[in-house]
């Protein structure tokens, strides 16, 4: 089993190439923010709007799951928590100063509750954990029998959701009273879970390329707030402060595949950017839109041999170990 301790030192400019494609909705607009994702490759990777980089490379054999930030009041980053086949770990938003957590074989998706004190995952057989943020304490707190994509913490309403089968599960912070919070026709299989606190909303994407939400009161019907070409990726963040969505998709004819923004009610779809490596676990926060006078309808971001007709789509690559 390969070590789990070298570590990249730091952020490195993406050899890859992507494309960052301005939409016509927002063709005078500039992101601004951060957007991490994790690739299928073992990396995670940064995008501020200006500059694509790597800030964390996994172990040979090893990827890292889902990712989660620890923000101060102004939205910008302050600790970056994710986890691979070694170690549930936190870093600092570079990539820097990584320190693991809690031992583990497989990490999916990771959630924080900061003012809770506590870190949430998932792992590979259908467990949801959570531990202090500093790693103590770790604790299991629910098992089930069936596989879990997404995973998502209401601190305010004292909720966790999560996707299992053709259901949106929910249960308390500790685990009690699992019940299901959203039941979704045959083969509809969500796959991540987010959450909007401020909006009461509850967000997740399905493979056939639906993008959907919902009360978090479990009140009134199922929204189909976006319609896309079938993808079965699990990328897919909510930023409630400016009030935007991102997520990966393989769009309409006319559109590039890879990761997108939009209003929370599915308007103002905008294109971000594609990697080659794949996109997987996305969180992103968008700290406000600044208006450019002449916007570029294209700009290249990175540099690779490959050249832009390098940039491929890859659907999610689960990168669970065998379970018997």
């Amino acid at each position: 089993m390969p070590s789990p301790l070298p570590r990249s030192a730091g952020p490195r400019t993406l050899g890859a190439v992507l494309l960052i494609l301005a939409s016509p909705a927002a063709a005078n607009a500039v992101f601004m923010g951060s957007i991490y994702w994790s690739d299928g490759t073992g990396h995670i990777k940064r995008f501020d709007g200006r500059t694509v980089e790597t800030v964390l490379t996994a172990d040979p054999g090893y990827t890292f799951g889902g990712i989660a930030l620890v923000s101060d009041s102004s939205g910008s980053p302050l600790e970056l928590y994710s986890g691979d086949q070694g170690h549930l770990f936190r870093a600092n938003p570079d990539g820097t100063g990584r320190v693991d957590l809690v031992p583990t074989v497989y990490v999916g998706d990771v959630e924080v509750d900061r003012f809770g004190g506590k870190v949430y995952w998932v792992d590979a057989v259908a467990e949801i954990h959570r531990a202090d943020l500093d790693g103590g304490h770790a604790e299991t707190l629910i098992t089930r029998g069936a596989q879990i994509d997404g995973l998502a913490v209401d601190p305010v309403g004292g909720k966790l959701y999560w996707s299992e089968d053709d259901s949106i599960w929910v249960a308390n912070l500790d685990g009690t009273g699992a019940a299901v919070s959203r039941a979704l026709p045959a083969g509809s299989d969500p796959q991540e879970v987010e959450i909007d606190t401020r909006g009461g909303m509850l967000y997740w994407n399905e493979p056939d390329g639906l993008l959907r939400r919902a009360r978090l009161n479990g009140r009134g019907s199922i929204q189909n707030i976006l319609s896309t070409a079938p993808n079965g990726n699990s990328g897919l963040s909510v930023d409630p402060s400016s009030k935007t969505i991102f997520f990966t998709l393989t769009p309409p004819a006319g559109r590039p595949p890879g990761l997108y923004q939009a209003n929370l009610n599915g308007s103002g779809l905008g294109y971000v950017l594609n990697d080659a490596d794949g996109i997987n676990y996305v969180e992103g926060i968008r700290f406000l839109t600044a208006v450019v006078p002449e916007p570029a309808s294209f700009v290249l971001a990175g540099v690779g041999a490959a050249g832009a007709a390098a940039a491929r789509w890859r659907a999610r690559a689960r990168n669970r170990p065998a379970t018997g």
